[in-house]
């Protein structure tokens, strides 16, 4: 077990604390040797406040300005551990170790003994980045960053949740008007094993199109078998995919877009051209297709020839977000990803 007595500057002792109690009955203290130390132990505790485990961890910070630490749980598991001290001059300092259970243990990218402001302001933001305030002077004020290890990061796969390994829809998915789904899919995993959960939807849930819907899961909605521990949910505003139209029919969608992308290149309509030999891409999960477009010669030489021609297209399909192409009632539903090709 581990017990704390703590003695006040009288050194009155005050009443004990078990901070792990083992189960062994009839323990007894028939000494107390005191000195100043330190020990780093990590108790691991249930959501009922139930010890479950204590592991101690070799951590050594050989630094002797250091004489106050804090450990902080990181997003991307292990931990931070600050050591805090002062130079002879009086500024502050902080060093910076991350580790984790099996004593793996890295220095952070931030220069030895960085100089910090009194109140060692400072934040561990979601993607594991660790924000510092700087020493004030008198007109200005800086902060320092550094991206922190993640032991976990093959295991992110953007839900914030690494027990989390795929969902359907995915982030930002384009559903179209028929092929909405009617159950949202997660693949969990669970002690080790992956579960499926499937949730059902009313058939009126996504009936607005060209909409954002979004997809909160509270945490306690799954527990882990040996423990019955509440897992994780998903926070808001992370998972979340668009509802959209399905495509204009063929002939009208060919016309307009040949004439959104001579708009947005821009070009003589005429030079846009493309014809009836669609393909369907295989190579993707969601069914896409190809679709053939040539850009032709500019005969006036006032135009943009064809390489530039190409190149434009290409980087205003690929930033569709914030271009023209996203706006178009055809050019819209091209794949940003794919951009255009030259086969």
């Amino acid at each position: 077990g581990v017990y704390i007595y703590i003695f006040d500057t009288n050194t009155t002792r005050l009443e004990p604390a078990a901070l792990y109690e083992a189960p062994i009955s009839g323990i007894k203290f028939i000494k107390i040797d005191c000195g100043v130390s330190y020990l780093y132990l990590k108790i691991d505790f249930l959501s009922s406040g139930i010890e479950i485990n204590v592991l101690p961890m070799n951590i050594d910070i050989p630094n002797p300005l250091i004489d106050q630490f804090s450990i902080a749980t990181l997003p991307y598991g292990g931990y931070l551990l600050s050591g805090i001290g002062t130079f002879d001059n009086g500024e502050t300092i902080i060093e910076g170790f991350i580790f984790n259970d099996e004593d793996i243990v890295y220095r952070w990218d931030l220069p030895f003994s960085t100089v910090t402001n009194f109140l060692i302001v400072s934040k561990i933001l979601r993607n594991n980045t660790y924000i510092l305030a700087q020493l004030e002077e008198k007109r200005n004020w800086a902060l320092v960053t550094t991206d922190l290890y993640k032991f976990e990061e093959e295991k992110d796969h953007g839900y914030e949740n690494f027990h989390i390994d795929t969902k359907s829809p995915n982030i930002n998915d384009k559903l179209y008007s028929k092929q909405s789904p009617l159950q949202l899919n997660i693949l969990m995993n669970v002690d080790g094993n992956l579960t499926t959960i499937n949730i059902k939807l009313l058939n009126c849930t996504l009936n607005q199109l060209g909409s954002r819907y979004y997809v909160s899961i509270e945490n306690n909605f799954v527990r882990d078998r040996i423990y019955k521990e509440p897992l994780y949910g998903v926070k808001d505003h992370v998972w979340s995919f668009i509802t959209s139209p399905l495509p204009p029919k063929k002939k009208i969608f060919r016309d307009r877009k040949g004439q959104e992308l001579a708009d947005a290149i821009p070009v003589s309509r005429q030079r846009i051209t493309t014809n009836e030999k669609a393909e369907t891409d295989t190579s993707v999960l969601q069914r896409q297709i190809l679709l053939p477009i040539e850009i032709k010669k500019d005969d006036s030489f006032q135009e943009r020839t064809v390489r530039f021609a190409i190149i434009d297209l290409d980087q205003l399909i690929t930033n569709k977000p914030i271009t023209v192409i996203g706006s178009g009632e055809a050019s819209q539903h091209l794949d940003e990803i794919y951009g255009y090709r030259l086969l």
